[in-house]
């Protein structure tokens, strides 16, 4: 389960849109410079869900709640890789920061999209 490090609160009069039960639901890692824009995509298509979004900067999940009442946020990349949730997971972070340390669980994940 993933935990969110930001409370999740939806505005009064707000749903997130209904995915059809097929959707694919997909997890970002990384909201900086590209990840607002890929999360936005996402959510816009008709057969994505998003599932989670992961940022180590808590301003960062704060911004991503605000924006996607409901979404689960979390500052731990291993929650959303490890999650029987997420059907793929977006990789949105500098090349540098994509180290040792992640590339063993990334193997780990059936389908994955870097964007470096």
């Amino acid at each position: 389960m993933i935990t969110s490090a930001v409370p999740v609160i939806a505005p009064a009069g707000s749903h997130p849109a209904e995915k059809p039960a097929g959707a694919i639901r997909v997890g970002v890692i990384g909201y900086g410079y590209w990840g607002p824009n890929i999360v936005r995509n996402f959510t816009g298509l008709d057969n994505c869900e998003l599932a989670a979004v992961c940022d180590k900067n808590p301003n960062a999940l704060k911004r991503v709640t605000r924006a996607y009442p409901g979404v689960r946020a979390t500052t731990d990349f291993s929650e959303v890789l490890r999650s029987p949730d997420i059907d793929a997971v977006a990789v949105v972070t500098p090349t540098m920061k994509v180290n040792m340390g992640m590339r063993r669980p990334l193997s780990l994940v059936c389908f994955i999209l870097l964007i470096l």
